[in-house]
């Protein structure tokens, strides 16, 4: 068995966090009707929305503080979008809280007309309880989603996929872990599977798994493809995934009314195949293949300007402006590496420029990055003819 940790400790820090938050969990399944909304003024000043749940069948009343993501959630129920809900909530608190009410109340009377059985619009409200013990009644929102909502926890993830990785020939090590709270996200490379792109450009084979407990993303198992020099990371389209919430609305119902002994047996099928796909890809022969995919990449030289070059990858990939110039920037910082300096610029310079990125990116957009590396280096032919023949428009 291998030790699959980095000199920096950063595993330990990340499964120290993940098991605390794991101690402090809790969800609370109860009628939208009987949520009520409040806002005030923090101690710092900021504006802090609480949830009220009412005592409700000998349950105490509980008041849960939302979060940024919960916060967002309880706009999203309300058909706001992320920059409306954080405007109304800070300049307009008295006003927000009295819509917000109006809308979860009316909402819910229109389903209880709706259903078959009268029965009320139902909401999980994923938590932590301030004290991590049971009986607290206050605590930090930290998710609101539908009675559907599939929960598979960042430690199943993790208990799932860890030991395979520390059997496995490949020696694997982590290089990347962040749990926020949206997400968190692990990626490692083989210190075994390496190969040479083109000279002075060494590259390993990689793998990354991510999930998020509040549904801002699915669980997902991942091949990567790293770049030594600079320690970029492009996935390569191989993953296997799985939703949180089902698309189906009468699977969505379904897994509403399961025991909880019917989820478990659910999410621990779901574990099996994570950890069999894992082993599948920590034992992977496509490494070569995606090694010689780059090396062709490397091939495919710009013709024309490469500030125009990427300008016009920016509209094909659906950049905005300042995502386009931290391309640029990641195109200058590559041209000084090993590998790259001197060098043509080409398709796989590009990539390299477009993963350079992640290095300036907030922890919850580096798998962004990394994936729209590998779109730059699967490009449909019209589509790069147009980025490598890009010219500087005369001012």
């Amino acid at each position: 068995m291998y030790s699959i940790e980095n000199e920096t400790g950063t595993l330990n820090t990340l499964m120290k966090t993940v098991s605390e938050r794991a101690a402090r969990k809790t969800d609370y399944t109860c009628p939208q009707s009987l949520m009520q909304i409040q806002t005030a003024m923090a101690p710092d000043e900021s504006m802090v929305t609480s949830i009220i749940l009412e005592a409700d069948k000998g349950e105490p009343t509980r008041i849960l503080r939302c979060n940024r993501v919960a916060l967002d959630h309880l706009g999203q129920r309300n058909g706001l979008d992320v920059r409306t809900t954080r405007r109304l909530q800070s300049e307009y608190p008295g006003e927000f809280d009295k819509l917000t009410k109006a809308i979860l109340d009316n909402e819910d009377r229109k389903h209880r007309r709706d259903s078959k059985n009268g029965d009320p619009k139902m909401v999980m409200i994923r938590a932590y309880d301030d004290a991590g013990g049971v009986g607290t009644h206050t605590g930090i929102a930290r998710a609101l989603k539908s009675a559907g909502f599939k929960c598979y926890d960042d430690v199943d993830l993790l208990k799932s996929v860890l030991p395979v990785l520390m059997e496995s020939p490949a020696q694997w090590e982590v290089t990347k872990a962040h749990v926020t709270d949206r997400r968190l996200m692990v990626q490692f490379k083989s210190k075994l599977m390496t190969g040479v792109a083109k000279v002075g450009q060494p590259m390993a084979h990689g793998l990354g798994i991510s999930n998020s407990e509040v549904g801002e993303g699915s669980v997902a198992v991942r091949e990567l493809l790293w770049e030594l020099n600079c320690l970029n990371g492009m996935q390569t389209g191989k993953v296997s995934r799985s939703a949180h919430l089902t698309r189906a609305q009468g699977d969505a119902e379904t897994w509403a009314i399961l025991t909880d002994e019917a989820k478990e047996a659910d999410n621990h099928a779901l574990s099996l195949k994570l950890r069999d796909w894992t082993a599948a890809v920590a034992s992977s022969d496509n490494f070569e293949k995606i090694l010689e995919q780059y090396r062709r990449a490397g091939d495919d030289v710009i013709e024309g300007d490469q500030l125009a070059a990427v300008e016009a990858l920016g509209g094909i990939l659906k950049l905005s402006k300042p995502q386009t110039s931290n391309v640029l920037q990641g195109l200058m910082d590559t041209l000084q590496q090993d590998g790259h300096r001197g060098q043509p610029v080409s398709r796989a310079t590009l990539a390299s420029a477009v993963t350079n990125a992640q290095h300036r990116a907030k922890p919850d957009d580096i798998e962004d990055w990394q994936r729209l590396g590998a779109e730059v280096i699967n490009l449909k032919a019209n589509q790069w003819a147009s980025v490598a023949t890009a010219q500087a428009v005369a001012a």
